[in-house]
């Protein structure tokens, strides 16, 4: 790991383009943009990284992976996985703002920190202009999200969040096979009354989880730290209870 006595100097851009490199150092590198293309990274320290403009741990049409490597404390802005796969590594510590998983996996990593406005998918998007993906699932699985604090981030196109380690307690809500609780929640929020200060955002809540369940994501996860409208959270995650306990009694 480089030395922490000096801060190093914010270099404008880094590019890595089919490289294949083991125990690198990258440690406390602050770079603008970022992006790598079709390479492998094995045990190598990304510890310390700032990206602050974005960039793309896997651009192109070809996967890059990243195996056993190290990001703790890595604070990362408008990044997006692209096409990459992360097994077995550690992002401890680290402060992720704007992350779209787009086509990335992650199998058996360990995230703490700070995670504000991620998705990850289980599935490749497609987007006009993207060149198709190969592959029909994207492995996700055995991820461990409970000592990280998440903000505004989703799981969709069939994370089977089974397979996560996720945090609990009143800020977050997890419904496992969560259709039948959405679809009795939506009929318990179209009875609130027009006047329910909360009524509108609810109804968004629930409406993109019915989207999203349409879309093969099976399970349901939100955070409930909108710091835009935390009694609107929590009039949702009271809906989705009493929907529990009304199927419950069924």
């Amino acid at each position: 790991m480089r030395s922490q006595e000096s801060t190093p100097p914010v270099e404008e851009r880094l590019v890595l383009n089919e490289v294949d490199l083991t125990r690198a150092d990258f440690s406390g590198r602050r770079i603008q943009r970022f992006g790598v293309t079709a390479s492998r990274f094995t045990e190598c320290d990304f510890s310390g990284v700032r990206i602050f403009k974005g960039g793309s741990f896997g651009a192109g049409g070809d996967y890059t992976e990243y195996l056993g490597c190290v990001f703790d404390q890595a604070e990362l802005t408008r990044v997006n996985a692209g096409r990459a796969r992360f097994v077995n590594c550690s992002f401890r510590d680290v402060r992720i703002r704007d992350m779209f998983s787009h086509d990335g996996e992650f199998v058996d990593c360990l995230f703490t920190g700070r995670i504000e406005g991620a998705v990850f998918n289980g599935r490749p998007p497609s987007y006009e202009g993207m060149a198709p993906n190969p592959k029909k699932l994207l492995e996700f699985r055995g991820n461990d999200f409970s000592g990280a604090v998440l903000e505004d981030v989703g799981f969709r196109n069939g994370v089977a969040l089974s397979q996560q380690s996720l945090p609990t307690g009143p800020d977050y809500v997890l419904l496992l096979d969560a259709g039948p609780v959405l679809r009795r929640a939506w009929d318990l929020a179209e009875a609130l009354p027009a006047a329910d200060p909360h009524r509108g955002s609810i109804r968004s809540a629930l409406r993109l989880g019915l989207d999203e369940l349409a879309n093969g994501q099976q399970d349901f996860f939100r955070t409930l730290m909108n710091r835009k409208d935390v009694a609107g959270g929590r009039a949702l995650l009271a809906l989705l209870a009493d929907a529990s306990a009304e199927i419950a009694a069924d």
